[in-house]
């Protein structure tokens, strides 16, 4: 109960009409359409090291309006690593609302992109809500709805909130980072400090649609005392 009370209060806040900025919003029609291939010498997510090889993460989002499909997917060198998500999301100057749809194949073992139930399907969903309505400063917070059960077969409901500053200083967009989970889930066994750092990146213009972004990022989870540097670089564009 009181993880729904947590989790309930939190993305009521962010509904059209009780946050901020929703009924200020304008809808544009302008189609969009935006791909990025990335290469990342490891790959850290909410300061969890989900693979400390390289990989490869390319992503296509086609836009329109307020609203945006994306298919992002990754893999490591080793092989070890592979993702393949689809994110549909919702967005007005202040607001982001975001469902995702999380597939983890495992190696060695049989995989069914198309298997949504039994020990053997590899995919879970999240929501997630952002706001950004003070300058330079914005408060993400995300739930898993499935795939992420105690050894019961109940899910956690996992949930991981993170506040950002961001600054762009000389071309380069700065972004200082600190988030936590508010109870034990996925991430951590109990209430937890997860992903502590910074980053920053910097745009190279190659062409007249396509960019080289490149980031250096550094991650501390005090939950596992750990401490990661992170690196990319690739092109985006279109």
């Amino acid at each position: 109960m009181k993880k729904w009370l947590i989790v309930s209060s939190f993305f009521l806040f962010f509904l059209p009409g009780n946050g901020f900025g929703a009924e200020n919003a304008t809808a544009e029609d302008d189609f969009s359409i935006a791909g990025t291939f990335l290469l990342r010498s490891s790959h850290i997510w909410r300061g969890i090291p989900v693979s400390m090889d390289y990989c490869f993460e390319p992503e296509l989002t086609i836009g329109k309006g307020n609203w945006a499909f994306t298919s992002w997917a990754a893999r490591s060198f080793d092989g070890n690593y592979n993702e393949f998500d689809l994110i549909l999301s919702w967005k007005t100057p202040f607001v982001e609302l975001t469902l995702y749809d999380y597939y983890n194949p495992v190696r060695g073992e049989t995989n069914r992109f198309l298997q949504w139930n039994g020990a053997q399907q590899r995919h879970s969903m999240e929501v997630s809500a952002e706001i950004s309505a003070i300058e330079h400063f914005s408060l993400f917070g995300a739930t898993f709805l499935t795939g992420d059960n105690d050894e019961t077969g109940r899910p956690f409901y996992s949930t991981y909130i993170e506040g950002r500053w961001e600054q762009s200083i000389n071309k380069i967009d700065f972004q200082l980072f600190a988030g936590m989970t508010p109870f034990k889930g996925y991430y951590a066994s109990e209430a937890s400090w997860l992903n502590l750092g910074a980053k920053g990146e910097y745009v190279f213009p190659v062409g007249k649609k396509l960019n080289m972004p490149v980031e250096a990022a550094w991650h501390y989870n005090p939950s596992l005392r750990q401490h990661f540097l992170v690196w990319s670089l690739g092109f985006t564009g279109w």
